[in-house]
């Protein structure tokens, strides 16, 4: 495991934080970010500290930070693409990409929760010297216990664009469906 993280690590030249989830029959048993110089050991360190406790790790490796100056107003077609970190202070929470969609949060949502759980309405969020920054996540998918006894990493892939409501006609559907069911047989092992 530790050469495949190694691998993807070297590809992202500007990674910074690592969400790390393990999960367990695709329930969330252990959810930290893991920061500091060396990514691969220390990720390595959490699967085999938790290896009996959960069956996947998902891993999000975090890179492209950019400030934004409203966080609040980040369309939702990026929800899922794009993660989020807001600081005040020195509180500094971050919400990845695949946590977001996976709760269904948009970036208003997360904003205003963050806002009022620290005393602060969100117009003054910036005076009162927040900072806000979105990214991106390379995010995999790592099947325990290793060996992966044939059961590869997978990396997850995010991305679309809203359509209007007159643009999907009967036909989309049926094809849409007819290609989504082929995808699911194909991408769908013994497990599940």
């Amino acid at each position: 495991m530790l050469s495949f993280i190694a691998s993807i690590i070297a590809s992202i030249p500007s990674l910074s934080a690592v969400y790390v989830v393990g999960r367990r029959a695709g329930r969330i048993v252990l959810e930290r970010w893991i920061e500091g110089a060396d990514h691969a050991q220390q990720i390595a360190t959490v699967a085999q500290a938790h290896g009996a406790a959960i069956d996947l790790l998902e891993l999000g490796f975090t890179h492209d930070h950019r400030a934004t100056p409203a966080p609040g107003a980040l369309p939702d077609e990026l929800r899922g693409v794009l993660g989020l970190e807001l600081a005040l202070g020195d509180a500094v929470e971050r919400w990845a990409p695949s946590r977001m969609i996976a709760a269904n949060l948009g970036f208003g949502h997360v904003f205003d929760a963050f806002c009022a759980s620290h005393g602060v309405a969100p117009d003054a969020f910036a005076t009162r010297g927040g900072r806000a920054t979105t990214f991106a996540a390379r995010t995999v998918l790592v099947p325990l216990p290793l060996p992966l006894d044939g059961h590869p990493p997978i990396e997850l892939y995010r991305g679309g664009r809203l359509v209007s409501a007159d643009a999907v006609t009967p036909i989309l559907v049926e094809t849409m469906a007819r290609e989504l069911a082929a995808w699911l047989v194909e991408h769908t092992d013994d497990a599940g």
